[in-house]
């Protein structure tokens, strides 16, 4: 156990520095662009162009698609799992 252990410390570990690259990366190209993280939250979604609020709606439309397609698959799942009853168990009376 003590061996998974140090193997999660380290994948945290790796990540954490890869998350500091990215952070760096980003704020290279923020600074080259002389856009501020203010900026970027400021910035509202009606100031969009009309072809990308389009893609931004196609996307978040696929994207609820997907999610209630999941959630109907758990809920079949769940619903064909909790209808079958268990094995009974070998020497096992059932009342």
């Amino acid at each position: 156990m003590a061996i998974d252990l140090s193997r999660q410390e380290q994948a945290v570990s790796q990540l954490k520095e890869e998350f500091d690259r990215l952070n760096s990366q980003f704020d290279a190209i923020l600074k080259a662009q002389g856009v501020t993280v203010a900026d970027l939250r400021a910035e509202s979604l009606d100031n969009l162009p009309p072809a990308l609020k389009a893609k931004l709606d196609e996307a978040r439309a696929a994207a609820q698609r997907a999610g209630e397609e999941r959630k109907g698959h758990a809920q079949t799942e769940l619903g064909a799992a909790s209808g079958a009853r268990p094995a009974p168990r070998a020497g096992a009376i059932r009342l």
